[in-house]
C-alpha cells in the first residue's frame, strides 16, 4: 500500500440521474453502495501511504474535492458529515493530484493521504467526497478503514495502560529522582 500506484480504485455509477459509487481495492475485495469492503492496514504498518484514483467511464467528469475537502476522517462511530481532522490522518497529508500520464478529465482523479496508523487497532470511519467538472456535488461514499495498530502499544507494555498509571509511575520517577540527587549532594560534601 505505497508509492503512486492506487490501492483504490472508485468508479461512478449513475442510475436514474443518482451517482453512487463502486469501490475496488487493488488486488482484493470489491463492493458498491451500501455493500463497500473495509480497507484493512495491518499491524505495523505505520504511516500508510494511501492512494485513491477514480476511473471515470466515458463522459463522466467527477473528481475528488480539493485537497482536505476530498478526505473527511473520524475514529468515532459514524461516518463524518463535516471537514474532520483525526490525528491518524493529518490534513497536511491530504492532497489531490492528477495521474501520470494525464488524460482528459483526469485532474483531481487521485487522492493520496497518510495514515498513521498508531496505537491500538480502530475503525476510522471516513467520507470521500466528490465534485464534477461543473463542482457539483455526487452522493458521498464512506467505508470504512481498519487500522491494526502499530508498533508497541500500551497492552504490550512500552506505555502505561492509563493516565493515572502514568500519573503514578511519573510520581514514583520523581520521588526517586530527588532522593538520588539528596544522596549524591550528601556524599560529595564529605569528599
Amino acid at each position: 500500500m505505497a508509492g503512486s500506484s492506487p490501492d483504490v480504485i472508485l468508479t461512478p455509477v449513475t442510475t436514474n440521474g443518482v451517482v453512487k459509487w463502486d469501490m475496488q481495492i487493488v488486488g482484493g475485495a470489491k463492493g458498491g453502495y451500501g455493500n463497500y469492503p473495509v480497507l484493512q492496514i495491518p499491524k505495523g504498518h505505520a504511516d500508510a501511504h494511501m492512494v485513491f484514483q477514480i476511473q471515470n467511464p466515458p463522459g463522466s467528469t467527477w473528481k475528488f474535492a480539493h485537497d482536505s475537502g476530498a478526505l473527511w476522517v473520524s475514529t468515532g462511530p459514524n461516518d463524518p458529515v463535516k471537514a474532520s481532522t483525526d490525528w491518524q490522518v493529518p490534513v497536511a497529508s491530504i492532497h489531490t493530484t492528477t495521474p501520470q500520464p494525464p488524460t482528459p478529465g483526469s485532474a483531481d482523479t487521485v487522492l493520496q493521504f497518510t495514515d498513521h496508523n498508531h496505537g491500538n487497532p480502530m475503525a476510522l470511519h471516513y467520507t470521500l467526497n466528490f465534485v464534477d467538472a461543473s463542482n457539483n456535488r455526487s452522493s458521498t461514499l464512506d467505508p470504512i478503514m481498519q487500522n491494526g495498530g502499530c508498533c508497541k502499544i500500551a497492552n504490550e507494555g512500552i506505555l502505561p495502560s492509563s493516565t493515572s498509571t502514568f500519573i503514578v509511575e511519573l510520581a514514583i520517577a520523581f520521588v526517586v529522582g530527588v532522593v538520588i540527587t539528596l544522596i549524591a549532594q550528601r556524599l560529595f560534601r564529605r569528599a
